[in-house]
C-alpha cells in the first residue's frame, strides 16, 4: 500500500473515532482473544479457549453496555465441536448485540466436517470480519470415473489428493451425493451432465478404487449420461452445519471472509432484517476441484434485505444465493378471519404485517389480508378480513400463506457468481441485481421465480436488473431438455407453469450483456410491466433466439444491442399471451 494511502486511511480511522467520541457513541470495548489462551498454531482444539473468550465479552456488554471487539491474532486455529455441544454449528451466540468478531486475518480450520462455525439467534448488531475459513478432512471429495456399472447401478472412483477417501464417517453417516465436473474449469459440471447422482453405498476395492452404489431416483439413465475419465466430485452434506445461521437477527453485518469449505451453506438466514454480506468470498482453493457444498447465500423470509456487495462465491455445490419467502400453512379458519396455523415460531408474524394467500394448484394469489392480532401460543392470527375457502392441511396443494414486508427489497451489487451447480441466483422477491458477473452456472444463471412443491415463493413486484454479465450457463441435461434460458422470469403452479400475465409487477432489464447461450438469453413471462432495454446480446454459432416473451401485460423492447446479421423478429419472439408488446429497434 502507497505511503500516502496509508496515511489517509489512518486520517479517517482517527476521524472517525472522534466523531463516535463527539456524536456520545461509545468506542468499543477491545477483548484480545490471547488473553484467554488463543494462540495461533497450537495442535490442538482452540474451540474452548474461544468460547471462554466470547463469554466475557457477551458478560461485559451485559453489565456496562458497552459495544465490544473480540480481537484475534493472525493464525492458524483448529476448531473442533464441544463434547455433548447441541446442533451443528461449533459457536452459538443467543441475544447477543453490539459486538465485533475481528478475524484481523485468522484461519480457523474446522477439524469435524459434520460442523459449521456459528449461529446467531435473536442478535442484533453484530460485524464479523476478516477471518478464513477451511476443513481438514474437507467434506467433499474427488477423482476420475474409471469404470461404470449399468447393472450395478456403480461407478468406480480412483481418488485424486488432496481429497478424503469416500468411505469416512462423514460421508457413510449422511447424505452424499456427487456429479461430473467439467475437464478444464475447477467447479464447473460437465455440459449435459445430471446433476446429482445419488450414492446408497460406498464400497472399496482392492485395486485402490472406491465402488460408489448409487440408489433412486439415480438410475442407468443418469449413468449412461457419464464417461469413463470424467472428473468426479462427491459431497458429504449435513444440512444443519451452515458456516454460518443467523435467526431472529437484526443488523448482523458479514465482511472480508473468505472460506474454501463448507460441509452445507455458507451465509444462511432466516427471519432476519438489515443483514449485510460485504466483500465475503467463497473460493476452490489452489489444488481442489471444488468449493462449498451448497448455497452461498440462502436468505428466508427476510423482513429487510439483505445487502450483497463486492462478494465472489464459485465453484459451490449449490445454488449462488436464494432469496425467497417460506410460507405457512393453516389447520382452520373462522368465519370471523382466525386463521389457525401448523407452526407459529414467535417474531414471525407481527400486529400490522400482510398476508398473502396462494394457491398452487392455479399459481394465483387469491386473498391479502392484514395482521390484527398475533397468539403464538395458539398458533392462531387474526386478520382484518377473512380469506376465500382455503385448503388446509399439509400437502402440497395446500393453500400457502406469505408473510409480506414492505421493505423486504433486497440488493446485489459488484459480486459474480461463477461455476455453480444450478442457479446463479434465485430471486423470488423484489430487489435489485447490479454489476454482477454470471458464468458457468449449470442452471439458468438468474431464475426470478416461485416454486410451490418446494414451497419458496413468491414473485417480484419490483426487480432491477442492470449493468450485469450473464454467459456460459443453463447447460446441464434436464435444463437442455427443458429449454431453459440464460435469465428466466416466469411463474408457476404445481407440476407447470402459469399462463397469467401480471403475477410479477414491475422489471427493467437494462445494460445488461448476455453471452454464449443454448436456448435463449433471455426468456420472459407472466410480468405486468417489462422494460427491456439498452442490453447487448453475443450469441455463439449454435445459440437460439436472443428474448422469448409470452403471457405478459405491457413489455417494451427497444434500444438492445444485436448481431448485425440478425433481424430483430429473429431475436426477439413474440410466443403469446402477450396483451401489450412493442418490439423497437
Amino acid at each position: 500500500m502507497p505511503a500516502s494511502t496509508h496515511t489517509s486511511l489512518t486520517l479517517l480511522s482517527l476521524l472517525f473515532a472522534v466523531s463516535l467520541s463527539a456524536g456520545g457513541i461509545a468506542a468499543p470495548h477491545v477483548f484480545f482473544a490471547r488473553d484467554y489462551g488463543v494462540v495461533p498454531g497450537q495442535a490442538t482444539s482452540s474451540t474452548e479457549s474461544i468460547q471462554g473468550a466470547l463469554d466475557a465479552v457477551q458478560e461485559h456488554i451485559r453489565t456496562t453496555g458497552q459495544p465490544c471487539e473480540l480481537r484475534f491474532d493472525p493464525g492458524r486455529h483448529l476448531l473442533a465441536p464441544r463434547a455433548g455441544a447441541q446442533g451443528w454449528r461449533i459457536f452459538r451466540l443467543t441475544h447477543a448485540s453490539n459486538l465485533t468478531i475481528n478475524g484481523n486475518g485468522a484461519e480457523f480450520i474446522i477439524t469435524d466436517p459434520r460442523h459449521g462455525l456459528l449461529s446467531l439467534s435473536e442478535c442484533e448488531n453484530i460485524h464479523i470480519r476478516d477471518l478464513v475459513i477451511d476443513y481438514d478432512p474437507l467434506p467433499f471429495t474427488a477423482g476420475h470415473i474409471r469404470a461404470i456399472h449399468l447393472d450395478l447401478r456403480a461407478i468406480d472412483i480412483e481418488i485424486a489428493a488432496p481429497h478424503p477417501l469416500p468411505d469416512a464417517p462423514h460421508f457413510t453417516e449422511q447424505q452424499t451425493y456427487g456429479y461430473p465436473l467439467d475437464p478444464d474449469v475447477p467447479g464447473r459440471l460437465r455440459d449435459g451432465c445430471h446433476n446429482a447422482c445419488f450414492a446408497k453405498r460406498v464400497e472399496p476395492l482392492p485395486n485402490g478404487l472406491f465402488r460408489i452404489h448409487m440408489r433412486p431416483p439415480t438410475g442407468p439413465g443418469e449413468l449412461k449420461n457419464l464417461h469413463v475419465g470424467d472428473k468426479w466430485a462427491q459431497l458429504s452434506r449435513q444440512g444443519g452445519g451452515d458456516l454460518f445461521m443467523v435467526s431472529s437477527s437484526q443488523n448482523v453485518t458479514f465482511q472480508g471472509i473468505t472460506s474454501y469449505a463448507a460441509t452445507a451453506g455458507h451465509y444462511v438466514s432466516a427471519n432476519t432484517s438489515g443483514l449485510k454480506i460485504l466483500a465475503c468470498k467463497a473460493l476452490i482453493k489452489p489444488g481442489r476441484w471444488k468449493g462449498g457444498n451448497a448455497d452461498g447465500i440462502h436468505v428466508q423470509n427476510p423482513r429487510s434485505g439483505p445487502l450483497i456487495e463486492d462478494c465472489h462465491f464459485e465453484g459451490l455445490g449449490d445454488d449462488g444465493a436464494n432469496i425467497y419467502r417460506k410460507p405457512f400453512k393453516a389447520t382452520a379458519v373462522s368465519p370471523s378471519g382466525e386463521l389457525t396455523l401448523q407452526v407459529l415460531p414467535r417474531g414471525v408474524f407481527l400486529p400490522g404485517d400482510t398476508v398473502e394467500f396462494f394457491d398452487p394448484l392455479t399459481g394465483l394469489i387469491t386473498h391479502h389480508a392484514v395482521i390484527t392480532a398475533v397468539n403464538v401460543s395458539k398458533k392462531q392470527l387474526t386478520l382484518d378480513s377473512p380469506p376465500p375457502p382455503v385448503r388446509t392441511g399439509a400437502g402440497k396443494d395446500a393453500t400457502q400463506i406469505y408473510r409480506k414486508s414492505p421493505g423486504q427489497e433486497f440488493v446485489i451489487r459488484n459480486s459474480k457468481f461463477l461455476n455453480l451447480r444450478r442457479h446463479g441466483t434465485i430471486a423470488k422477491t423484489s430487489g435489485l441485481i447490479e454489476g454482477c458477473t454470471y458464468s458457468g452456472t449449470s442452471n439458468a444463471a438468474l431464475a426470478v421465480m416461485n416454486e410451490p412443491g418446494w414451497p419458496e415463493g413468491l414473485y417480484a413486484e419490483n426487480l432491477r436488473i442492470q449493468n450485469n454479465r450473464f454467459e456460459h450457463s443453463a447447460f446441464e441435461h434436464n435444463v437442455i431438455s427443458q429449454k431453459t434460458p440464460l435469465l428466466l422470469i416466469k411463474a408457476n403452479r404445481l407440476g407447470s407453469p402459469v399462463t397469467t400475465p401480471g403475477l410479477h409487477g414491475t422489471l427493467e432489464i437494462t445494460g445488461n450483456t448476455f453471452a454464449q447461450w443454448h436456448y435463449a438469453a433471455l426468456s420472459l413471462r407472466n410480468t405486468g410491466i417489462a422494460r427491456i432495454h439498452g442490453n447487448h446480446f453475443l450469441p455463439a454459432a449454435n445459440s437460439g433466439p436472443a428474448i422469448r416473451i409470452a403471457h405478459n401485460t405491457d413489455v417494451l423492447v427497444e434500444q438492445n444491442t444485436f448481431p448485425s446479421t440478425a433481424t430483430l423478429e429473429k431475436q426477439v419472439i413474440d410466443e403469446g399471451g402477450n396483451t401489450t408488446l412493442r418490439i423497437l429497434p
